[in-house]
């Protein structure tokens, strides 16, 4: 007698057609988690597919337990690898995503510590600066400027304290202003450094040698000479020595934004678009400072708080390198041979 095809019960069938898929009950945090997503998902699928098939055997007790099995089995199997395949796609799409979202956030945060680890080391060597020069006169400690993407510092314009030395020609600024010079390329030239001097040609010059924007001539058989706050030049000759003449008068240069200043050497500086055009003024006149003669400007910086600044940036530098990478933690291996050194 002939055999009717096998035929599932319409039960079956039914609970094969819609049984819930397993999803994995954790997003893949990056690509390494897949495999073993997978390999649960995979995992979960079976154990179903055996659940069925027992609970079908269990409903058909008057059909073929081993037919039913096979047929169970090859249709629950393709069901299975099936449902694996898209959670396992699914999977690794989620997980393809999360990784570019990380990658792309990662290359974000890169870019921002390289910037600030330049800022910083913009901000070191502004302080090293401002400690080799603790005792140079007229100096105008710098400032690692903190805007996005600027690199120039700008200068602190906080007057230094004044020291009295006895020496007629030095001379102290005591308020704003910078002292004018002529550079020995034409331009002009800035210092608050007041230590001047006579060269060959009689002219009053600063310390390196740069002559007064005003020149002012002292003559060869000067016996004396005398500044008042005001910039006036005075001069007792040995031809006339209880006469005292003026010879000139020194100016000082107004900046509208001083802090802007361009720093050329320790103690000159030039003109810039954002510290504006100077303004030449007597001391004592249209804000300027005033003039005092014996006396020299010391360094506006303080050995104590650019120590401080510097143990702060290295801190900061040392656990920003630390942070990208560039500083790995000792091995083992390494401290062993530290040890056997």
């Amino acid at each position: 007698m002939r055999r009717l095809p096998f035929v599932l019960p319409l039960a079956v069938l039914t609970a094969c057609a819609t049984a819930p898929q397993p999803q994995p009950s954790v997003p893949p945090a990056s690509l390494r988690d897949f495999r073993s997503i997978a390999e649960a998902n995979a995992k979960a699928a079976r154990d179903y597919c055996d659940a069925v098939i027992a609970d079908a055997i269990a409903r058909t007790p008057n059909l073929a337990a081993i037919e039913l099995q096979a047929s169970l089995t090859r249709r629950l199997e393709r069901w299975s690898a099936q449902s694996a395949v898209q959670i396992g796609d699914a999977a690794f799409q989620s997980a393809s995503t999360a990784s570019a979202a990380v990658a792309a956030d990662e290359k974000a945060e890169i870019a921002a510590l390289e910037q600030e680890s330049t800022r910083l080391r913009g901000a070191r060597a502004c302080v090293i600066q401002n400690l080799e020069n603790l005792g140079s006169i007229g100096y105008r400690r710098l400032v690692a400027n903190s805007s996005p993407g600027v690199d120039t510092p700008t200068i602190d314009v906080q007057q230094g304290s004044l020291a009295l030395t006895e020496r007629p020609l030095d001379v102290a600024i005591d308020g704003v202003g910078f002292f004018a010079v002529r550079l020995p390329d034409g331009g002009t030239g800035y210092t608050r450094d007041g230590s001047f001097q006579v060269n060959a040609n009689g002219n009053l010059v600063t310390s390196q040698g740069h002559i007064l924007l005003t020149e002012i001539t002292v003559p060869t058989d000067t016996l004396d000479i005398s500044i008042d706050s005001s910039g006036r030049v005075f001069v007792a000759r040995a031809s006339v020595p209880d006469t005292s003449v003026e010879v000139g008068r020194i100016v000082l240069a107004r900046f509208p934004s001083p802090q802007f200043v361009a720093s050329v050497s320790a103690t000159s500086f030039a003109a810039t678009a954002a510290s504006g055009e100077p303004i030449l003024c007597e001391p004592g006149q249209h804000g300027v400072g005033i003039l005092r003669q014996r006396c020299l400007e010391n360094s506006n910086a303080i050995q104590l708080r650019e120590v401080e600044a510097l143990r702060e940036v290295d801190e900061r530098l040392v656990a920003l390198h630390a942070r990208l990478g560039w500083l790995r933690p000792p091995t083992a291996s390494s401290d062993r041979t530290a040890a056997s050194k």
